[in-house]
C-alpha cells in the first residue's frame, strides 16, 4: 500500500495531479488547497497517500499534512460521505476549521461546501461530534496560531489585500501556519506566506 510519495507535482484538474517520481506519474486525488500549496513549489515535494481500493481500480488521495489525512479518513467514514465530498470538504476548509464547525454545529459553514445538503450536514455533525474536541487538540498547527494569535483567516486575508488570489493566499496562509514552531513571531509568519504566495504565482504564470 502507497502511504507517501516524494516527486514532482503536476496539475491535470481542480483537484487532481500527477507526482512524478523518478519518471513514473502517480495520479493522485487532492484538496485544492493542497493541490495550489504544492504546485508552487519548484522541485521535489512530499505528500501522505491514503489509498483506496475497489474491485475496479485503486485511487490515491494525496495531503500536505497530518491533520489533512486524519480528517479525510474521518469523513469518509461518515455514511454518504465519500471520497470526492471530503476532498470538497477539505477544499473549502481547513480541518481545525472543520472540526470548529462539527464541534459548534454550525450547519452553515458546511452547507456552503459544495455535496453538503441539511441532511449531510446533520450527520456529520451526529457522527463526528464526539471526535471533533480530541481531534482539534491534537493537531499542532492551531495550538500554533493560538499562541501566536494569528488565524489562517487573518493571514490569508492580508495576502488578498497585497493582491493574490483567494485560493492562493488561502493555501499559502495553510502552509505557513502549517509549519509554524513555538517561538515563530507573525512577521515570520507572514514572510513565510508571502513567499508561498509568489511560488504560486510564479507557479501558474508557467
Amino acid at each position: 500500500m502507497i502511504t507517501q510519495l516524494t516527486g514532482i507535482p503536476r496539475r491535470i484538474g481542480d483537484q487532481e495531479c500527477v507526482i512524478d517520481v523518478h519518471g513514473v506519474g502517480y495520479g493522485v486525488h487532492v484538496p485544492s488547497a493542497t493541490l495550489d500549496m504544492i504546485e508552487g513549489e519548484a522541485g521535489p515535494v512530499t505528500i501522505l497517500i491514503q489509498t483506496r481500493m475497489s474491485d475496479s481500480e485503486i485511487s490515491l488521495y494525496g495531503f500536505a499534512t497530518p491533520a489533512d489525512l486524519q480528517t479525510f479518513r474521518k469523513l469518509v467514514g461518515v455514511q454518504g460521505v465519500g471520497p470526492a465530498t471530503a476532498l470538497n470538504l477539505l477544499s473549502q476548509l481547513a480541518p481545525e476549521e472543520l472540526w470548529r464547525a462539527i464541534r459548534e454545529a454550525d450547519q452553515k459553514a458546511l452547507t456552503a461546501v459544495k455535496g453538503i445538503g441539511p441532511a449531510a450536514a446533520k450527520r456529520l455533525i451526529s457522527e463526528l461530534e464526539s471526535h471533533a474536541a480530541k481531534l482539534a487538540a491534537e493537531m499542532p498547527a492551531p495550538a500554533a496560531r493560538l499562541d501566536l494569535g494569528l488565524s489562517a483567516d487573518q493571514l490569508a486575508q492580508s495576502l488578498q489585500r497585497l493582491g493574490h488570489a483567494p485560493s492562493a493566499a488561502r493555501a499559502a496562509a495553510q502552509f505557513a501556519l502549517n509549519g509554524a514552531k513555538p517561538g515563530d513571531t507573525e512577521q515570520e509568519l507572514v514572510a513565510r506566506a508571502l513567499q508561498a504566495a509568489a511560488g504560486m504565482t510564479t507557479g501558474a504564470a508557467a
